[in-house]
């Protein structure tokens, strides 16, 4: 069941990039409500790393730490953007300042959900590694591991700070001399050295985790010197 989690980790990360410009590039309207494409996102995100996140979660004796342990927390993660992707649905199409706060503070919340979760994913990822036979150095794992959610964190936490400056303009619009809900100074040094650096590093190190993961399941497969209760 490991092994098929690692699968199902590598399909959903590979897949990810590419359901994200799908939704992004397109309108969708039900009637008369527009939905919310970030809301689509959110629910993506959940929906694609769920089985991972079930099945790396599940007994795995050859792993001298428990997976289990972490299930309530992936599954919580989980649930948490299942929640937020409805919601972000349903809000975007409400006017009053209460939904706008609201859906501010889902835009500003979620994207650092995803951000655990895929931390919490790796870290199970990286588990098999140290007992199995010709595994990758640790330090290159744990680099891969550590940029990746870098990469994540740095444009999530700017969004959560710009979110949370725009609920001060939520019964008024940005005045015609600002061009940002973050003042100049601000706006320029969290621009410049947390998200742009996150966004550039995101593709090169998605291409480290796919081959992190495929060695991964290259060591746990059968015959390569693990047990056999091993290889699932």
């Amino acid at each position: 069941m490991f092994r098929r989690g690692v699968l199902s980790l590598g399909i959903g990360l590979l897949a990810l990039p590419f359901v994200e410009q799908f939704v992004y590039r397109r309108v969708f309207n039900v009637g008369e409500w527009s939905v919310n494409r970030d809301g689509l996102v959110y629910l993506a995100r959940a929906l694609v790393l769920l089985p991972a996140a079930w099945w790396m979660t599940t007994p795995a004796p050859f792993l001298r730490a428990d997976p289990r342990r972490l299930r309530g927390r992936l599954l919580a993660l989980t649930g948490t953007q299942l929640l937020a992707g409805a919601a972000a649905i349903v809000l975007l199409n409400m006017v009053s300042p209460a939904c706008t706060v609201a859906l501010l503070t889902v835009y500003a919340l979620t994207p650092l959900a995803y951000v655990a979760e895929v931390w919490l994913l790796l870290a199970l990822l990286a588990r098999p590694l140290r007992i199995t036979p010709n595994p990758l150095p640790r330090w290159a794992v744990a680099i891969v591991r550590w940029v990746t959610v870098l990469s994540l964190l740095g444009p999530a936490v700017v969004m959560a700070v710009v979110m949370f400056a725009r609920m001060n303009y939520v019964d008024h619009p940005l005045p015609p001399s600002r061009q940002s809900y973050l003042p100049p100074p601000w706006d320029t040094l969290l621009n410049t050295f947390v998200a742009q650096p996150g966004y550039r590093a995101q593709g090169p190190v998605w291409l480290a985790c796919l081959l992190v993961i495929a060695h991964c399941l290259l060591r746990l497969r059968r015959g390569a010197g693990l047990p056999p209760r091993a290889s699932e």
